[in-house]
């Protein structure tokens, strides 16, 4: 998806579509792209990622106390597949606060913009009652 076929994006969105290869699979299950900083982890830096979109069971799994960026944080490390090679356990808020520069941050939310944009229904398609 390039940054002209977009039109339906917000030039913000469609600038970090471009930016930084966000591209929603096939299914609009996922979406995945690239960070401009990257993750340290182990010794090796870590770009490519793949997440979803959060779920009520996610946000179950939250400390209710939690608020912004913390909050933030926590929503999107449940929510990524794969982020370079680092294995799943190493996923979490606390590593992610304490790796992701916070540029890096701007690009998981237009990663999960651009995922809930695409998987919306569209507004157009009535339903039967």
């Amino acid at each position: 998806m390039s940054a002209k076929n977009t039109p339906d994006l917000s030039a913000e969105l469609a600038a970090a579509v471009a930016e930084y290869g966000l591209a929603v699979a096939e299914d609009r299950r996922t979406v995945s792209g690239s960070l401009a900083f990257g993750v340290e982890h182990e010794g090796a830096w870590h770009f490519d990622f793949v997440m979803r979109l959060p779920t009520v069971r996610d946000d179950m799994a939250l400390d209710p106390a939690l608020e912004g960026v913390p909050r933030m944080l926590a929503v999107y490390a449940l929510c990524l597949e794969r982020l370079g090679g680092m294995p799943p356990e190493a996923l979490d808020a606390d590593a992610l606060a304490d790796a992701l520069h916070p540029s890096d941050l701007d690009v998981l939310f237009f990663a999960q913009e651009l995922l809930a944009k695409k998987r919306r229904r569209p507004s157009a398609i009535a339903t039967p009652c």
